[in-house]
């Protein structure tokens, strides 16, 4: 399946299982790495050589609770060329790795953090949406992308009606997830990013392998099939708003 431009707009590309790849942008045309402190800010900077690959930095939620001795090397990854976005940060109530009030307080200086740089901000809420959506609206930030968007439609109409984005990765495949459809077949094509998420959440038809760039092509298929739209245009347009949300110029 070959579609083009497409732009996966999250990857851990400093995880173990992908280190090893020699050409990660070899099925897409621009790649976002996700990076956080401790992944090795020398390797994260590498990447950013690549002219095809920019970047994030922030603090996960689940680890909130070590921010203290993470910050410094945050500010440090938000000051290299080619990070465009903080993230990713934001609440996750599902495995609670770090607890909810460290959570939120971090969450709300990151979100400070981005407001004083001017930089688009990736949030990952897991069963978390009610809390994340008060703190977002306390910051005041409208460019704001929901990484990896599972919610229903009313959840995702409440973020649009923000001036959110939304991005879709590999669960929008699934065969149980109609709910998640049913919100992006009503979602505006130019709130949708695509993502994978990788080496995490493979999309059908690779489910059980670890999940690379190239696979974003399934996830702009499936968009395209609940949307109704061919295929190279979902692909197209949802590289455009990759580029004006993240600020990116094509030939960057």
């Amino acid at each position: 399946m070959e579609l083009n431009p497409l732009f996966d707009t999250h990857a851990h590309l400093l995880d173990k299982r992908l280190r090893k790849i020699e050409d990660p942008c070899r099925e897409v045309d621009r790649i976002l790495n996700v990076f956080e402190p401790g992944e090795g800010i020398e390797e994260y900077a590498d990447l950013l050589k690549n002219y095809k690959i920019c970047g994030a930095a922030g603090v996960h939620p689940h680890s909130a609770k070590n921010y203290a001795a993470m910050e410094k090397e945050l500010e440090a990854a938000l000051d290299l060329p080619g990070t465009v976005a903080l993230g990713e940060t934001g609440l996750d109530f599902h495995y609670m790795n770090s607890p909810s009030d460290i959570q939120k307080e971090v969450f709300k200086k990151q979100l400070e953090l981005a407001g004083k740089r001017n930089l688009p901000v990736i949030v990952h809420s897991r069963e978390a949406f009610k809390e994340t959506l008060e703190i977002l609206d306390s910051s005041g930030l409208s460019s704001v992308l929901i990484h990896c968007f599972t919610g229903s439609a009313e959840e995702m109409k409440q973020y649009i009606e923000r001036g959110f984005h939304i991005a879709v990765g590999g669960v929008v495949t699934f065969p149980s997830a109609a709910g998640l459809a049913a919100a992006v077949k009503e979602a505006p094509i130019e709130k949708i990013l695509l993502e994978t998420d990788c080496p995490y959440m493979s999309p059908v038809p690779v489910r059980g392998k670890t999940n690379i760039p190239g696979n974003i092509r399934y996830i702009a298929a499936r968009v395209a099939e609940i949307k109704g739209m061919p295929s190279d245009e979902v692909a197209r347009r949802t590289y455009e708003n990759s580029l004006k949300f993240f600020r990116v110029e094509e030939n960057d």
